[in-house]
């Protein structure tokens, strides 16, 4: 006996339950799995209607995920939304509550956390490494040498 073919509603259900999705991106892992247009529409509509499929809101958790978490700038944080189909507006709207004082802070922090790990280094090697640290993290330029620059002051 064999068992009854998923369908894409069964398959979307699947892959919330693992983690939140956007929408694009649940729609591209449909698609991959071989549903047709159609079935996956309807597995979208019928997603939304019962709240389980909400941009915005993914959107709001990912970047302060991303931000708070992982310790990613605003700029890296919108890169990463934008990857997940998110729009330019869920984007900005999920990014609006990180200010530009709290992304110094945050740069600060990880400068802080990184130079006691490289406590050993001499001070320009260890200046040299935090920088790029930051950079890798997305901040900009003058945040990675203000925070450096407290940091070893």
């Amino acid at each position: 006996m064999s068992a009854p073919k998923q369908t894409a509603w069964d398959c979307a259900l699947r892959y919330l339950g693992q983690r939140a999705h956007g929408s694009v991106e649940l729609r591209v892992k449909l698609g991959r799995r071989g549903f047709e247009e159609e079935e996956i529409d309807l597995a979208m509509d019928r997603l939304r209607g019962a709240d389980l499929l909400d941009d915005e809101a993914f959107g709001a958790e990912y970047a302060r995920t991303l931000i708070v978490s992982r310790g990613l700038s605003k700029v890296a944080a919108m890169r990463k939304l934008r990857e997940k189909g998110l729009s330019e507006q869920v984007t900005a709207s999920a990014l609006a509550p990180f200010t530009d004082d709290e992304e110094y802070q945050r740069a600060l922090e990880l400068a802080q956390q990184r130079r006691r790990k490289l406590a050993e280094l001499d001070p320009i090697t260890a200046k040299r490494r935090i920088l790029a640290f930051l950079a890798r993290r997305g901040y900009p330029q003058s945040i990675c040498y203000r925070a450096v620059s407290d940091v070893f002051a």
